[in-house]
């Protein structure tokens, strides 16, 4: 990640994980989405499926357009319905991120 140890994962990965990954499947690919001028989503390989920015836009700005499709390994964040990141306060989501 390119916080540089600036990020809470990392500091809890450092807290209570151990110091190597379990994990040996392949890593997914997430292909680009254009979500609007707002917000860039080209870097979405290293979403963790939190849903912080989405509970963002839900409780904070008040405007529900992104959220969670499909399921398990094949679940995304995306705009509904193929629309666009509109709201200004919506632009901050990246930050939470």
């Amino acid at each position: 990640c390119d916080q540089g140890g600036e990020c809470q994962l990392q500091d809890l990965a450092v807290g209570y994980g151990g110091s190597e990954s379990r994990y040996k499947e392949e890593k997914r690919v997430v292909f680009h989405k254009n979500v609007g001028p707002l917000i860039s989503m080209e870097e979405m390989t290293r979403c963790i499926h939190c849903t912080r920015c989405v509970r963002f836009g839900q409780e904070v700005a008040g405007v529900m357009e992104l959220g969670m499709l499909n399921r398990g390994e094949h679940s995304e964040i995306t705009t509904f319905v193929g629309q666009t990141v509109d709201s200004e306060l919506s632009g901050n989501m990246i930050d939470l991120c």
